[in-house]
């Protein structure tokens, strides 16, 4: 079972996104006390009808790369809040794996990486579009719900 935090961590999402998923019906959980629970079988296939929508509005890119990490062997030169809220465990796997500190990567690895970290960088803002419109969207059948009920 997966909480709020768990989901929010894993996605670099707030806490707060994570709740109006379960409250909007986005993300099915169940609630003991104050606590909501996530089944993990029930993330993934969440997930994969995340994953489904990304791709059907722009092209998917796994990278691999993290913008918090190049920031780190770049000696910040990429990074910072953005890079922040892009994560992926397999950077530092892939940087531990060459043994190689950037320092050591030729020009031609350094621009793979700058250029993959890019790419990464516009799924997310892709990504943060699809949240504000799942978030709009809320929001307007909020209102005409409220103004359905005033009637």
């Amino acid at each position: 079972m997966l909480t709020i935090r768990d989901i929010s961590i894993r996605l670099g999402v707030n806490e707060e996104t994570v709740r109006r998923w379960i409250r909007n019906g986005h993300l099915e959980a169940e609630q003991s006390g104050r606590t909501y629970y996530v089944r993990e079988e029930i993330f993934e296939r969440f997930m994969q009808e995340r994953d489904n929508l990304i791709s059907r509005t722009g092209p998917s890119i796994s990278t691999g790369f993290d913008l918090t990490t190049i920031g780190a062997v770049t000696g910040g030169v990429v990074g910072g809040p953005i890079g922040n809220t892009i994560g992926s465990a397999n950077t530092l796997s892939m940087l531990a794996s060459k043994r190689k500190l950037w320092d050591d990567f030729s020009i031609n690895e350094k621009l793979e990486v700058l250029e993959k970290a890019k790419e990464k960088l516009e799924l997310e803002s892709q990504k943060i579009q699809l949240e504000y419109k799942i978030a709009k969207m809320d929001l307007e059948e909020e209102i005409r719900n409220l103004k359905e009920a005033v009637r």
